[in-house]
């Protein structure tokens, strides 16, 4: 439903992706970038003739969380736990920083549904949350090294390996043409914003988990619109149709016979 393809960019090869069946996913381009995450004739620039697995020089780096990135990791997570090294001496070098703020429970007051619970779970236990004016970013914490906080080290893989976000599965230092990094960009940015949404249905503006912030000004109507990511929990269920701009589609859509 998806295929990736091997293109020449000056001497060094890269990738291009194309959509074949309208009905393709999400999880149709996670299977077919993990696919080519192990193509040995791609120019891997920040490791020279190695491969992905096992190579963390990536996880530095901003890894920003969806909705589906936040509900599988919150599914997992040992009842909510911070993991080592989520504090917030965690986020050297990014100022600013304030303690994570979470309204309490009220007597009587109805549970948050499960699925947004389960985003704030995730995001409490793992994510860094920083609110600039109007605008929200929603990462991966990092260690005191500087690295995600999931990252082990000593085998240079991630602890959640099977549940890493999407931005971790399809990140490859590898050129690749312009259309390929808009679906990318658009899949992460979408899946976000329905993250901010859920953090905002479960915990209100009051209680929305803070680490870092300049002059917030956070409004619940910013966020009240749905996209293809809401109500989904896997990102099998995701139709990339639905996610991509029109003019994306249609220049990444080419139909294979019979779909």
């Amino acid at each position: 439903m998806v295929r990736v393809e091997l293109v020449p960019f000056g001497g060094e090869c890269g990738y291009d992706l194309l959509v074949l069946d309208s009905r393709a996913t999400v999880g149709d381009y996670l299977r077919a970038m993990e696919l080519l995450s192990a193509e040995p004739r791609l120019a891997r620039r920040r490791n020279p003739g190695g491969a992905c697995y096992g190579c963390p020089r990536c996880c530095a780096e901003r890894i920003p969380l969806t909705s589906i990135d936040a509900l599988r990791l919150g599914e997992r997570s040992a009842g909510g736990g911070k993991a080592a090294g989520t504090g917030p001496e965690a986020g050297r070098g990014r100022g600013g920083l304030s303690e994570g703020r979470f309204r309490p429970e009220k007597a009587g007051e109805p549970a948050a549904g499960e699925t947004a619970g389960r985003a704030l779970k995730a995001v409490r236990a793992y994510g860094w949350v920083g609110v600039w004016g109007r605008a929200v970013d929603i990462t991966l914490r990092r260690g005191e090294e500087g690295e995600c906080v999931l990252l082990d080290r000593q085998a240079g893989l991630c602890r959640r390996y099977d549940l890493r976000p999407l931005v971790c599965r399809t990140y490859l230092c590898s050129p690749v043409t312009r259309r390929a990094r808009r679906l990318r960009e658009t899949l992460v940015n979408l899946g976000q914003d329905e993250l901010v949404r859920l953090l905002l249905e479960c915990a209100g503006p009051e209680g929305f988990p803070i680490n870092e912030a300049d002059a917030p000004d956070l409004r619940p109507e910013d966020w009240t619109d749905k996209n293809a990511f809401s109500g989904k929990t896997d990102y099998g269920q995701v139709l990339l149709r639905e996610v991509l701009p029109a003019r994306l589609w249609q220049e990444v859509y080419r139909p294979s016979a019979g779909s």
